[in-house]
């Protein structure tokens, strides 16, 4: 992890959420004044599941990925985060822990924000706070979507939502495919990294997909929507 030196200025960064349009100049200065920026490098915790809660945090380049640490070290990936996304979980508000696990999975740069200060503009204006509800409310309906389709889906199912979920969400701008790691699709499909692997070859015997230089290509993405909505 290294700290750099303040790169981007949050009054006209490009990369900041949405939510924070809803923050004035002088509350976006505040920020900006009390915000680090971190470089995480591939493979490095971003947060860690248990500890407090100090920072929120905003992506401005790279991928994460944000996962609950489960039982006899077995995970369960929620979703990735990519520039213009923030990460605060809502122990923030109850516990004050953390109650999942952040890694970068390729080399990232983030600004952490304070809790406190981010808290102080929680409480004194409205608008942004409405859209902080509305950013964790959008986050809860997309895991209940998750779990419909961890505990209701057979796994073929499974693999399909997660290629489409990599496809639509995180990569859709690369044309020549996306990176393909069998264990992170393991452990977003609630599956052992050996039938999350056997779906995928069955899948690119299919002809849906292709696996060259250990990316994954999308050759039919209606037939991999129908065993989606088929479970």
């Amino acid at each position: 992890m290294a700290i750099l030196k303040s790169t981007h200025n949050c009054l006209n960064c490009i990369y900041k959420h949405q939510l924070f349009t809803r923050l004035n100049n002088d509350e976006l200065q505040m920020i900006n004044d009390a915000k680090l920026e971190v470089t995480f490098n591939e493979g490095e915790n971003m947060l860690k599941q248990g500890s407090f809660v100090t920072h929120i945090i905003s992506v401005t380049s790279g991928l994460a990925k944000v996962y609950i640490e489960g039982i006899s070290k077995r995970n369960l990936i929620l979703q990735y985060v990519k520039p213009g996304d923030f990460i605060g979980g809502p122990g923030a508000f109850v516990d004050k822990i953390n109650h999942f696990s952040v890694v970068a999975v390729e080399d990232t740069n983030a600004c952490l924000i304070p809790i406190d200060i981010f808290k102080q503009i929680i409480q004194t204006n409205h608008t942004f706070a409405l859209g902080y509800i509305e950013d964790i409310s959008l986050k809860g309906i997309f895991n209940f979507d998750r779990f419909i389709s961890l505990t209701q889906k057979q796994m073929y199912g499974r693999v399909a939502d997660a290629l489409l979920y990599q496809f639509n969400n995180i990569y859709s701008s690369r044309t020549n495919g996306f990176p393909l790691n069998r264990k992170d699709l393991a452990d977003f499909t609630a599956l052992s990294k050996d039938s999350a692997g056997r779906i995928l070859n069955s899948f690119e015997e299919s002809g849906f997909i292709k696996i060259s230089d250990n990316k994954i290509i999308i050759l039919n993405l209606e037939q991999l929507e129908d065993i989606s909505s088929k479970g």
